[in-house]
């Protein structure tokens, strides 16, 4: 019941013609009292964001510097209101930075009000900078060669393997950057890289996970791999040992005589493998060493295109002999 008497109130006030005109006369009075005092000059501080330049040479700037200026201005309202809206950063010469002590520097604004108004437009008066000191933290910069890491996570296809061995172009990266900072960087990584069941050749570019940050300059940002894969195949040969490091006058039989050496081998290299590749030698020192009442076969060596490299038996039985 009451619904409707609200509404024709509220119908009635927006239907009063001399409420209407006076809300009229009430915006208008705001526009104009708003543009007479946006146009008067007066004095106010205004923020403007910094940029550096001219640093000195072998020099970087360590640790981040003041980032803003409180600038006191004379303008109309007008120019005012625009700097909040869209201004261009101040632009400080770091020819001018005084030296402090160490690493440390600083700027004085208040010397080069001249400088910093050619920055700001005609219509505006720069009075001072309320920020009467830019401290500075400088070092030296230095140049360092960095080896390249590839992070892999690489499963291959069942009979497949590495043909050769994975190549990165170039495999080391020159950074430029705070001297204290560049020794302690001992490799630089690539992004990671994840392949399975691979069974065929990878070349592919390489993104480098590098320091975000400006003072560290790099050479290149990417590198090219190479992976070559090959069908591998599983087979073994027979050849004989030697025994080193025997006590003097002694004399040594071995059961077996022989080893069994199993192995894997692309399908190109097959052929070319013979048991003169391999070297295979049973170290008697370290039997004793170890209280071992038998000797170990190590493959010591062996072809570089074969993988997987296994001797049977791992143990070999013996008589020491005076």
């Amino acid at each position: 019941m009451l619904q409707p008497k609200v509404s024709q109130k509220k119908d009635h006030f927006l239907n009063n013609k001399n409420i209407r005109m006076f809300l009229v006369f009430l915006l208008m009075s705001f526009l104009f009292w708003l543009l007479i005092n946006l146009s008067k000059v007066s004095t106010s501080v205004a923020r403007f964001d910094l940029t550096y330049y001219n640093l000195p040479h072998s020099k970087v700037i360590q640790n981040a510097p003041l980032k803003y200026l409180k600038l006191e201005l004379k303008a109309k309202g007008f120019k005012f209101l625009s700097y909040q809206l869209n201004r261009e950063p101040l632009r400080i010469n770091l020819d001018h930075i005084r030296h402090l002590k160490g690493g440390k520097y600083y700027y004085l604004p208040n010397n080069y009000l001249r400088e910093l108004q050619a920055q700001l437009t005609a219509d505006v008066e720069l009075i001072s900078v309320v920020n009467d000191t830019i401290f500075l933290d400088l070092t030296i910069t230095a140049t360092k060669k960095v080896k390249i890491t590839p992070k892999l996570d690489i499963t291959f296809k069942t009979g497949y393997n590495f043909a050769k061995p994975i190549k990165i172009t170039p495999d080391s990266v020159e950074i430029q950057g705070p001297k204290a900072w560049l020794d302690t960087i001992k490799t630089v990584e690539t992004e990671a890289l994840n392949l399975e069941n691979l069974s065929e050749n990878i070349n592919q570019e390489l993104a480098l996970k590098i320091i975000q940050d400006d003072k560290f300059k790099y050479e290149n940002t990417q590198v090219h791999i190479k992976i070559e894969v090959e069908k591998f195949t599983e087979t073994d040969l027979t050849t004989s040992f030697s025994v080193i490091n025997l006590p003097n006058n002694y004399q040594i039989s071995t059961i077996p005589q022989e080893v069994t050496i199993k192995y894997q081998v692309s399908l190109a290299n097959f052929k070319k493998v013979t048991a003169s590749m391999f070297i295979v030698q049973c170290d008697f020192a370290l039997s004793e060493k170890e209280h071992l009442n038998y000797l170990i076969p190590q493959v010591v060596t062996q072809p570089d295109f074969v993988t997987m490299v296994q001797v049977l038996p791992g143990k070999i039985e013996y008589l020491l002999k005076k």
